[in-house]
């Protein structure tokens, strides 16, 4: 009786780090991406490369007309 126990342990055990690197693995993947209101560069200047018309421009966002 012990073998089977043994291996129900290490097979529930196998089952959960499998598991646990599955979801690391979605999680790496799953890093977001820059969107068209993140700014590259930081700046304006940048903003305006990116846009054609600019319809707002701070430090952290450049939303395009």
């Amino acid at each position: 009786m012990k073998p089977i126990r043994s291996r129900i342990s290490r097979g529930i055990f196998a089952l959960a780090v499998a598991t646990a690197m599955g979801f690391g693995a979605t999680q790496a993947f799953a890093a977001p991406a820059t969107g068209p209101g993140d700014l590259i560069g930081g700046d304006c200047e940048s903003c305006a490369r990116q846009c054609g018309t600019i319809k707002l421009c701070t430090p952290s966002s450049c939303e395009c007309a």
